[in-house]
């Protein structure tokens, strides 16, 4: 669907990695798993608190480093069986209508305190706390209800499990959109003729291209390593400056063009432009670049 395209011109505003894409998309399989289970098999009355929890470790195996499936089963049960004893825990605060606020205060306190080791990592505790409230309403004051409630968490995290495992890899659209955002920046530097490897965009496009490799097939390092040569020769390039119309800035947009269209580049029609480049160290990197993007397409 071309909401789902890496060229898609007004969601890459917002959206500039596939990033939201990607966890909408992953996050939207799971409801219809959850739904068709929930539909056709034993399940509680009001799964909606079971439903979210799910939903949350589902998202989070993107979101976390996890760079396989097992990995990704991991991250999913660690926060599923995180999120629902927190819940189980909160429930029985709410037992002690006088103290609840006491009870809540200690374990939010405790929780920030042995989880949160940095900003980026407080956000877990966070979201237990969150949870944890909304549990506080639900009275589960016994042991009985708390036992069903777990049950009903296992049960719901093997359905999420399934969703996790079916879930096709689709990393290789956001390191496609980050080659295409700097693909981007390339062509308008040149075309302005101040090109820099310094650019903050640059730098950003290729730090998030990195950190996708190791969810990605061994073509995309090599990839990456080409675009580093090419980034490398582009500023000397540019430097002695070139017209729009030169060969390095044709071959640059047919390289567009074809990482717009996640398709092969037609090296019929660029070698030629890539021979006639005058510095002799362009010509093996740009060359290059093309014919890993061909393998990337192959892969």
């Amino acid at each position: 669907m071309f909401v789902y395209s890496i060229k898609n011109e007004y969601l890459s505003k917002y959206d500039p990695y596939w990033i939201c894409r990607l966890l909408a998309l992953k996050a939207s399989s799971a409801a219809i798993v959850l739904c068709l289970w929930n539909a056709f098999f034993f399940a509680p009355d009001s799964p909606g608190l079971y439903f979210m929890t799910t939903m949350i470790g589902v998202i989070a195996t993107e979101m976390l480093p996890a760079y396989t499936k097992k990995q990704q089963l991991i991250v999913f049960w660690k926060l599923v069986m995180m999120v629902s004893v927190t819940i189980i825990l909160f429930g029985f605060i709410s037992y002690f209508n006088f103290i609840q606020l006491i009870g809540v205060t200690v374990l939010t306190y405790v929780y920030f305190r042995v989880l949160a080791k940095d900003a980026q990592t407080a956000v877990v505790p966070a979201i237990l706390i969150m949870f944890g409230i909304v549990g506080t309403q639900s009275g589960n004051t016994d042991f009985n209800t708390a036992i069903n409630s777990m049950l009903f968490y296992i049960e719901f995290g093997l359905v999420g499990s399934l969703a996790v495992l079916l879930f096709p890899n689709f990393r290789d659209k956001t390191f496609k959109s980050a080659f295409l955002r700097l693909l981007q920046q390339d062509l308008v530097g040149t075309e302005k003729a101040n090109f820099t490897n310094h650019n903050q965009g640059i730098l950003n496009d290729l730090s998030f291209m990195k950190a996708q490799l190791p969810h990605l097939n061994p073509a995309y390092s090599a990839l990456y390593a080409s675009v580093i040569s090419y980034q490398l020769a582009l500023a000397k390039d540019v430097s002695r400056g070139f017209k729009a119309t030169s060969s390095p800035m044709l071959s640059l947009r047919s390289l567009f063009d074809a990482v717009s269209n996640e398709a092969m580049i037609d090296t019929t029609n660029t070698k030629g432009a890539i021979a006639e480049i005058s510095d002799a160290n362009s010509i093996p990197s740009i060359s290059k670049l093309i014919d890993d993007w061909n393998r990337v397409c192959k892969a």
